[in-house]
């Protein structure tokens, strides 16, 4: 039992090193028209799915992000993980780090977050299946 235990630990070692090591980071600056949200940048951590259908869901999740984050003054930054499928369905999501700042914060990700498991906001038709790490900028 102690063997299995160690044996997957390092299997999940060896997954997250893989994870890092195989990522596409893309510098990517896209604003709300008020430049008070925007993506920073962008990692495509596995998937070889169309750029520009990558770009155009983000800017989808930045639309749902200012509907959620409407009449809060937040700085800082959030930056979540998305796995989406071939057909633009956001499979799951999660939240990496945040060093957000300002009342309701709480209230954004739990807006946003229902707004994403209610299947409200999906990707473009992608390629096939496709993780992407996204850093947003409150201003």
């Amino acid at each position: 039992m102690r063997y299995l235990i160690k044996l997957n630990f390092l299997g999940l070692v060896a997954t997250l090193l893989a994870f890092n090591s195989c990522s596409e980071k893309n510098d990517l600056k896209i604003s709300d028209e008020a430049g008070t949200i925007s993506i920073s940048d962008y990692n495509v951590h596995f998937g070889n799915s169309n750029r520009e259908a990558i770009e155009e869901g983000l800017k989808l999740i930045l639309k749902e992000l200012k509907v959620a984050a409407k009449d809060n003054k937040l700085k800082g930054t959030l930056t979540y993980t998305f796995r989406c499928e071939p057909n633009g369905m956001i499979r799951w999501m999660a939240e990496r780090k945040s060093d957000l700042l300002g009342a309701n914060q709480d209230s954004l990700k739990n807006k946003f977050t229902e707004h994403l498991m209610q299947k409200q906001i999906w990707f473009p038709e992608l390629d096939e299946v496709t993780m992407i790490e996204a850093t947003i900028k409150f201003e």
